[in-house]
């Protein structure tokens, strides 16, 4: 104590130069951090256990003629169903179809004036060759309000790009109006696109209103008719032990359209290319997207591989024969065991925002990283393979920060080689690590210190100085509100938003914006916090330094030099008057702006904006709380 007391100021500069030395330094390490490549740990894990081959189970089945071969909504997976643009409305997935809250006719962000409008569109796989007619049925009720809704459906040579128009049908909804939208296309379309039996169908249904309407859109179903005995056949691609390979949500992210043709290469999919015997049909492709997908086909005999595609190319050691009989009188199941192994891909620390590719000689897998919903890949029996970790790249701008754009993360790649049987971990570790869920660095650590050692330098001049005696004066007890709002704004997240990233499965990522600290903090459903710079130099930064950094610095300045009351400091100060009113004023200017963006829906408040808007009404209220004290004080004084 002695030695504090001799050498306080001493010691307080030394604090302040080496804080101002570690805030020097952390960028630097910072960068070093994101530049560094991380380390792989690649191990081989035994092979799965079965074997490749298929198992056939038949059961007793009538014939049928006419029959509802798809039946789903505007949300089902087996179709690839998914909204393909919306201008004005939200969407809400319920247990069968979907709620669509339209807003009306609405200005864009460039000036244009639209209709709030939506499109769906899903891709059923029908053998088309087996049906004399088809009918697509979609239900709709327009429960506020009025809407067209047109539905159209185009043939489509997948995996081939070519396609042709298959059909169109309007109608428009009155409130309280319920009914189903029929299209009855040609099939000339089909048969003169495609010589195969089986075809993909693009339903594409679009809903517009220039008013406020509710609108709910319910069960999509497809109803065939055809001149031979139709029977279904159930199709479940297996990995050799017998999992269904569709029972890991990323196998859908294998044929999902974006993949097409990526950077001239093609996607990898296991599927089945099937020829009917003693039929003039050539053979076709059929890429199942759910466990246990089901077609009606035409009695008679099929044979063909199933395995691994590349576009509609088949990877020769990645297939094997199949063939079976359909009918009479009977359903079939096949359960087909591809040859494949598990991928596992570890990343430490979990970041909320990574893309990891996966290839061989082309694309395999795009997706992100945590993995949801399950514990590995599947991949196609290949020896060679590269996985590269990068951040994903968000290309698109936002109102509430510039975190997407700002973030930094090393990518890291790796070759690995296996024996196309055995199932492979790969892990990767960055050099960054977590602490009490957040992902630093070593800069970032460094810079936390320097701002421990400014606060405890702050607090024991507070304590020394401006809130001397607070236990006893009132008027110095009614600053510690304001006070303490002003430091809760810098150390708390202000807004809070969320956002589904473009994967397939999509990620749901949600952000904190700590405004002061130019800083948002994303994290996902599996992911640790992850850190990101929120904003840019021009104008962001310089505005938050002018507008709250120099006013908040010299407040601090004030609480651990002055001895008065800094409400008093505030208010009769004539030399700083202009730092005085920034004080005043500053965090609830920006607070009010971050206010509007959460009026409008970009975000949503946080402790931070809270305690930002009420800064300066608590300077109101200290003054008026001085004013009644002090007449109180006289009053007694006088009696």
């Amino acid at each position: 104590m002695e030695i504090l007391k001799r050498h306080g100021v001493q010691i307080k500069k030394l604090i302040v130069v080496i804080s101002i030395v570690l805030f020097i330094a952390a960028p630097f390490v910072s960068y070093a951090h994101r530049n560094t490549d991380p380390t792989f740990i690649t191990r081989d894990e035994s092979p799965m256990e079965g074997s490749i081959g298929y198992t056939i189970h038949r059961t007793p089945h009538s014939p049928q003629t006419s029959v509802v071969v798809y039946n789903g909504s505007v949300n089902d997976q087996s179709a690839d169903w998914y909204p393909r643009w919306s201008i004005f409305c939200e969407i809400h997935n319920e247990s069968q179809g979907v709620l669509i809250d339209l807003a009306g006719t609405g200005t864009t962000t460039w000036g244009a004036t639209l209709d709030s409008s939506v499109e769906f569109i899903g891709s059923p796989t029908l053998p088309l060759m087996n049906y004399s007619e088809v009918c697509f049925m979609i239900e709709i009720k327009a429960i506020h309000g009025s809407a067209n809704v047109s539905l159209k459906m185009n043939y489509d040579l997948w995996p081939d790009s070519d396609w042709a128009e298959g059909g169109e049908n309007s109608t428009f909804f009155t409130e309280g109006q319920s009914g189903v939208v029929i299209l009855k296309p040609s099939l000339s379309g089909a048969y003169d696109l495609c010589s195969g039996w089986v075809i993909r169908t693009i339903m594409m249904l679009e809903i517009t209103s220039s008013e406020e309407s509710l609108v709910r859109v319910g069960d999509v179903s497809i109803s065939v008719v055809s001149n031979e005995n139709l029977y279904p056949v159930t199709f479940d691609l297996q990995a050799p032990d017998g999992e269904s390979l569709f029972l890991n949500p990323y196998m859908q992210a294998l044929r999902f359209e974006d993949y097409l043709y990526y950077d001239n290469d093609y996607p990898r999919y296991p599927a089945v290319e099937l020829k009917r015997t003693g039929n003039i049909t050539d053979s076709s492709v059929f890429s199942p997207r759910i466990t246990n997908e089901t077609l009606y086909l035409a009695e008679g005999s099929y044979e063909g591989v199933a395995g691994w595609f590349y576009g509609e190319y088949q990877m020769q050691d990645s297939i094997l024969n199949t063939s079976f009989t359909i009918g009479p009188d009977e359903s079939v199941h096949i359960g087909i065991r591809i040859p494949t192994f598990r991928l596992y891909i570890e990343i430490a620390p979990s970041f909320a925002y990574s893309k990891v590719t996966v290839r061989d000689f082309g694309y395999i897998y795009r997706i992100e990283y945590p993995i949801q919903g399950a514990e590995y890949l599947y991949m196609p029996n290949r020896t060679s393979i590269s996985i590269t970790v990068s951040p994903i790249a968000y290309l698109y701008n936002r109102d509430v920060d510039y975190a997407h754009f700002n973030y930094r993360q090393a990518t890291a790649r790796i070759s690995v080689l296996t024996d196309g049987a055995s199932c492979v971990r790969v892990s990767v570790v960055f050099s960054q690590f977590s602490l009490f869920g957040i992902i630093f660095d070593w800069g970032q650590i460094l810079g936390i210190l320097g701002t421990t050692l400014l606060l405890l330098l702050l607090i024991h001049g507070g304590i020394k100085k401006s809130f001397a005696g607070a236990r006893k004066d009132f008027n110095l007890r009614t600053n510690i509100l304001p006070v303490s709002l002003y430091y809760i704004t810098m150390f708390f997240p202000w807004v809070t938003y969320s956002f589904n990233t473009d994967g397939n499965p999509f990620t749901i990522v949600s952000g904190v914006v700590m405004i002061p600290l130019c800083t948002t903090l994303w994290w996902s459903s599996q992911s640790q916090l992850t850190p990101a710079p929120s904003s840019y130099l021009l104008p962001n930064i310089i505005v938050i330094l002018i507008f709250y950094w120099i006013p908040m610095i010299y407040l601090s300045y004030l609480i651990a030099t002055r001895t008065n009351s800094i409400s008093d400091e505030l208010f009769h100060n004539e030399e700083g008057s202009f730092l005085s009113l920034g004080i005043l004023g500053s965090p609830f200017i920006i607070g009010c702006y971050y206010a509007w963006l959460c009026i409008i829906g970009l975000c949503y408040l946080n402790i931070g904006l809270i305690a930002a808007v009420l800064t300066l009404p608590s300077w109101g209220v200290v003054s008026w709380l001085k004013k009644r004290n002090n007449r109180a004080h006289a009053n007694h004084v006088n009696s």
